[in-house]
């Protein structure tokens, strides 16, 4: 989410910048007249739109240094992790990313117990709607995920293709 709202702002920012005469701003810092008060308008809308582009390019940065994070975790714990049954305890909609005034991703959490018993909450945004509908995911029902053993709480769903083995149909 952080990328998005990074290449909003990016928008903005340049939309302000030119938009408000960035450059006559860079034109007059080259010539050396920035301080001429008839610029002080240009001046302001430049700065205001340096500093939202300034700032979607910090959420930009930020949002793929975190999702690089999350996929090395989800990596490892694939990898490495304890894999456990765990039951459905909540599943709806993702109506926080549409396609086409649609849902096409389902919300689902998950409860499990780790290998001394303790329970833990886990939970993933993004499941295909579709695939949820054709593994008939549904409260009580069971899940696979692996957590790491270090540290129970960090987990991931695994969910099956239901089309994986079979040959592709023209």
């Amino acid at each position: 989410m952080a990328v998005l709202m990074g290449w909003i702002f990016i928008l903005f920012g340049v939309i302000f910048f030119f938009g408000g005469g960035g450059w006559s701003v860079i034109s007059a810092l080259f010539a050396s007249r920035l301080a001429s008060t008839q610029l002080m308008p240009q001046l302001v809308f430049a700065s205001v739109g340096f500093a939202i582009w300034l700032l979607g390019m910090i959420l930009v940065a930020i949002g793929l240094i975190g999702g690089k994070k999350k996929k090395i975790l989800a990596k490892k714990i694939f990898e490495t992790g304890v894999t456990a049954e765990a039951t459905i305890t909540f599943i709806e909609k993702n109506y926080g990313k549409l396609v086409n005034h649609k849902p096409v991703y389902s919300f689902v959490e998950y409860k499990y117990r780790d290998s001394g018993a303790t329970e833990h909450l886990g939970s993933k945004s993004d499941v295909s709607s579709d695939l949820a509908v054709r593994l008939d995911l549904h409260v009580g029902g069971k899940v696979r995920i692996k957590y790491l053993k270090k540290n129970p709480g960090q987990n991931v769903l695994i969910l099956p293709d239901p089309e994986a083995g079979k040959g592709h149909r023209h």
